[in-house]
């Protein structure tokens, strides 16, 4: 816009140039002072002419550019391209689909995989051996013994970890968010969180639409098992899940693995433990007389010290020949493989009560390896 004093200056510099014409006409001044009225008029229009350029800069007009640049560029605060809510209600946001992802869990890599994503993981915790491409991922520690600095070596765009699996996860979260990396809290307890916690991390890489069939088809396969072993109204068998020997360690109700075993009728005898992964003693098993013992590790071998049970002849379990061993990547990693574990641990619940109320020994116990071939079919 032209200011007022252009304005004034033009209509002064308009007038002088009339006086000029009328002068001369009339003869009323010298031709020496119209030599120097001319000049006077020819510094005037200079001075406006240098107004006009002025105002058509770019120095003047950049402030005004600046500002609409600034209105319709993307904002954090304002414009989130991507979002999702995580575990701990926190709502996690993204301008683009993440690149660059370190995962703290090996059941995180694993989704991250089952997500489509796999390729984008650029750090991950010791362990994280499914699928096998997983193993060439760069390592920052075990699952609770790695630095923020290990992490942010890798400027990843996003980090997933396990709530649940990190007692410091929470002074994490806040460290990472204060250094401007987005953090995924993840914390499956139900065997319907596995699904979401994919689906959430198929969202923040926008892979979505690639992942529905695997989801679905995860979803109808349990649901078959649950119709499939659903009891008819009858008590739920009584169950012992043990993780670990020496401390005898098992699983409490906040587990998935707990409810895995309600989808298959049965009951865990330490639903009620305060602890996720609460330590027992060998006298409270016996008091709770377990019908079914299921015993898991991390390897994929009957573990020797399964057979231990056999010391302790007067519990149910044992009288009826019903201790049985589950691979603990089918269960305790909360992943689509616990499908496979969800359908030996109901077949194994099955066959116990199929002998409920019967001291008589089961001669014809399963055996891990052909209750193996059968459940990974799909």
């Amino acid at each position: 816009m032209v200011s007022k004093k252009s304005v004034v200056m033009l209509m002064a510099s308009d007038i002088d140039r009339q006086a000029f014409k009328c002068a001369a006409k009339t003869a009323l001044i010298p031709p020496m002072m119209l030599f120097i009225l001319a000049c006077l008029a020819c510094l005037a229009l200079s001075g406006c002419g240098d107004t006009t350029a002025s105002l058509n800069s770019n120095e003047t007009l950049a402030p005004t550019n600046r500002l609409a640049k600034f209105e319709t560029r993307p904002s954090a605060e304002r414009v989130a391209a991507i979002e999702v809510v995580d575990y701990l209600d926190r709502k996690v946001q993204l301008l683009k689909p993440a690149q660059r992802i370190v995962a703290l869990s090996p059941h995180i890599v694993e989704n991250l995989y089952s997500a489509g994503l796999g390729q984008r993981i650029v750090a991950a915790v010791d362990y994280a051996d499914y699928p096998a491409a997983a193993l060439n991922i760069p390592r920052i520690g075990g699952h609770s013994n790695f630095s923020v600095e290990s992490i942010v070596a890798y400027q990843p765009d996003l980090v997933v970890g396990w709530a649940s699996g990190y007692k410091g996860f929470g002074q994490l979260v806040a460290r990472l968010e204060q250094l401007g990396i987005p953090v995924y809290a993840d914390d499956p307890r139900v065997l319907s969180d596995i699904t979401r916690s994919i689906s959430d991390l198929a969202v923040l890489g926008d892979t979505a639409s690639t992942v529905s069939p695997v989801l679905r088809g995860f979803t109808e396969r349990l649901a078959r098992l649950r119709e499939q072993y659903s009891a008819d109204g009858l008590p739920a068998v009584s169950l012992f899940y043990q993780i670990w020997p020496d401390p005898l360690q098992t699983l409490n109700g906040d587990h998935l693995v707990s409810a895995a075993i309600e989808l298959c009728s049965g009951k865990n005898i330490f639903a009620d433990a305060v602890a996720l992964a609460p330590v027992v003693n060998i006298e409270s098993v016996l008091a709770y007389n377990p019908e079914i013992i299921i015993a898991s590790s991390s390897d994929h071998q009957e573990p020797l010290w399964l057979h231990d049970w056999q010391q302790w002849p007067a519990i149910r379990a044992v009288i009826n020949r019903q201790v049985y061993f589950i691979p603990g990547d089918w269960m305790s990693r909360h992943t689509l493989r616990v499908a496979q574990g969800v359908a030996l641990l109901c077949e194994y619940i099955d066959n116990a009560r199929r002998i409920r109320g019967s001291t008589q020994k089961n001669t014809a116990a399963h055996r891990v390896s052909s209750s193996v071939e059968r459940v990974l079919e799909p």
